[in-house]
Order: structure tokens, then sequence, then C-alpha cells
């Protein structure tokens, strides 16, 4: 449960400088990432027009969150996104189990509002800040605009919409690695293949990936690099068995047991 209170607070005009200031790198990095891609033009329209800068703040029960509005809000705004700074996930209880360390970006949603959590210190790389950004920033169009509204079970629900926020992700992916990147990738389908094993083998590409993404900044983001350059492959492999209409269908129930075997998260 979200709470979300509009009062202010004294620190209010500093802390909306310092988020905007945070919020103004992952959108420059999403915008060079994403280029002329229509798709991904379409997130940043959806979160530009969309977006109201807030910050987490303690309550007795659920998640507060105080909209920084910097001046006169005219309309309620349909996404809150929350720059994390450092000491931010000390708020609450509720806030401390919610942002734990290991992720960098983040989207949560409920019937009332729609909120994208975007690490100050996200130990990510430009590219990887972008892709991110628009990954969640998907998220939250889709819960917004309801697209996948039909889809009543949860998890069947949840499966839909990382697939399309994944295929999306993969196309930008390919245009930034170009031929360097499709050849990879195909060196990897064909790894696959041959495999039962149903899990990224990390290191094994880190080399090459570096020549394409450039070095790493950490560990968070080696990994992340890894599982969704293995995701991309599997998806590929798919869709070089399968009829082409039964590819998002078969994507779709890759997916489901990776989230039930805990592959991914």
């Amino acid at each position: 449960m979200f709470l979300c209170f509009c009062g202010s607070v004294s620190a209010e005009v500093n802390s909306y400088a310092e988020r905007t200031e945070v919020y103004d790198q992952w959108m420059k990095a999403a915008k060079n990432i994403a280029g002329d891609d229509e798709g991904a033009k379409d997130v940043l329209d959806f979160i530009i027009a969309n977006e109201q800068k807030s910050m987490p703040i303690y309550t007795d029960e659920g998640l507060g969150i105080r909209p920084l509005l910097n001046g006169v809000q005219k309309e309620a705004k349909s996404l809150l996104v929350i720059c994390l700074m450092p000491g931010d996930e000390n708020t609450s209880p509720e806030w401390f189990e919610t942002t734990d360390n290991s992720f960098a970006a983040g989207f949560m949603g409920d019937e009332s509002m729609s909120i994208i959590v975007l690490r100050a210190q996200a130990q990510m790389s430009d590219v990887w800040k972008g892709l991110l950004f628009l990954h969640e920033g998907f998220h939250a169009m889709a819960h917004v605009k309801k697209f996948f509204a039909e889809e009543k079970d949860p998890l069947r629900h949840r499966v839909i919409e990382e697939y399309f926020a994944y295929a999306m992700e993969f196309n930008l992916l390919r245009k930034y690695g170009g031929k360097a990147y499709e050849t990879l990738l195909d060196k990897e389908v064909v790894r696959i293949k041959k495999t039962d094993k149903v899990a990224p083998e990390y290191g094994m590409y880190e080399k090459e990936l570096t020549r394409i993404f450039g070095k790493s900044v950490s560990q968070r983001e080696t990994f992340l690099r890894e599982t969704i350059f293995w995701l991309n492959a599997q998806f590929q492999k798919i869709a070089d068995e399968v009829k082409p209409e039964k590819v998002d269908d078969a994507i779709a129930t890759f997916l489901l047991g990776c989230y039930q075997n805990e592959i991914l998260q």
C-alpha cells in the first residue's frame, strides 16, 4: 500500500533540486539509448508528460511518498518518480525492505498510482541506466494505460508485460551493438541450443561484451548485462524453433518458467 502526502517540508526545495539532478542524469541516458526508436520514444514521451518527482517519507504504515511540487501543481500526475538518495532506504522499515541494495531501478504500482524508483548511486554506466529507465518506464506506461487489463491472472499478466518490455530493450541493444552484438548473439544461440541448462553462463562473454558496451562499472552491471544478453539469445532461439504465429506464446511460457524457477526475479 502506498500513502501519498502532499504537504510541504522544510528541506523540500533542496530535495527537489538534488533529485531533479539525478532524474536528469537517468533521462539523458534513456534519451541517448532510445535514439529514433519509436517504441522507446513513446515511453519517453509518456514519462515526460506524466512524471511527478517525489521522495520517500516515514508513515506508520505502508510506503510514505511526498510529491515534490516545486511550485503550483495544477493537476495530479499519474506517475511518481522517486530518485532514491543515499539514506532514503532508512526512512522507514517498509522503504528499507522495498529498496534493498540489489536493484538500480524498479517499478511499483497499484490501483491508485504508479511509481518508478531510480537509485542515485546506481553503479551503472549510461547505456544500462538508459535501458533500465526505459524498461521500468514501459511498465509504468502499461500500468497507467492498462495495456494488458484483459489478463486477470497476476503472474500471466506480469509475464506478458515483461515480454514486451524486454522486446523493446532487445531492439535497442541490437541497434546499439550493431554487427558485433548480432554476431555474439548468434554464437550464444548456437551454444544454448546444445545444452539443457536454462540459466546464464556468467563470465563466458565478458571480454566481448566489454568491447561492445565498454567496461562494466560494477558487479551489478556485469550481472545485469550478462543476464539480459542471455535472455535475448533465448528469445532468438525460440523464434528460430517455432512457427511465427506461436512465438509470443512460446516466449511467454519460457518467461513464466524463469520466474517460477527464480532464474529471473
